[in-house]
């Protein structure tokens, strides 16, 4: 945005400021101005008069637009390569996490539906039950076997 000002010199010195302070963000940039336009309008008011060489010397006391922009504040960086690999590499654990606690979730209920799970539940705790009592293994199986009913330990079939 163009400055203007009364005084040619001073308009021109704002211009400059402003686009010296391009990097940074757009509320600061116009605050900057707005201050420096305010110590040249105090100046010019002390020195009673408004002539090229009263302006010239309140410009000259601020210095030029670049160092006052370079001084007011770094412009914003963007995370670079090495930030960014950081903070992937920080937050995989804790997605990995979640993906995992999903796929649990998604295996158990594929696995009550295809009714597995609850014989499974129910060969555990048969065999629990049998060590805690002091028995040993399960000797007698009530669910349906896979390998049609025979018992190689017996030697049934």
């Amino acid at each position: 945005m163009r400055q203007k000002h009364p005084n040619k010199l001073v308009g021109e010195y704002l211009n400059r400021l402003e686009s010296a302070a391009a990097g940074l963000g757009r509320g600061r940039r116009t605050e900057l101005v707005a201050e420096i336009r305010e110590h040249v309008d105090d100046g010019l008011r002390e020195a009673g008069a408004v002539d090229e060489v009263a302006v010239r010397n309140v410009l000259e006391r601020l210095g030029p637009p670049e160092e006052i922009a370079a001084a007011a504040g770094p412009p914003p960086t963007r995370a670079g390569r090495l930030e960014l690999a950081a903070m992937i590499t920080l937050a995989l654990p804790f997605v990995g996490w979640i993906i995992g606690v999903v796929l649990v979730r998604i295996a158990s209920l594929d696995r009550t539906r295809e009714g597995g799970g609850d014989r499974d539940r129910l060969v555990a705790r048969r065999h629990l039950g049998s060590q805690l009592r002091g028995r040993g293994p399960v000797e007698r199986r009530r669910y349906p076997r896979r390998d049609g009913g025979r018992d190689a330990a017996r030697g049934g079939g």
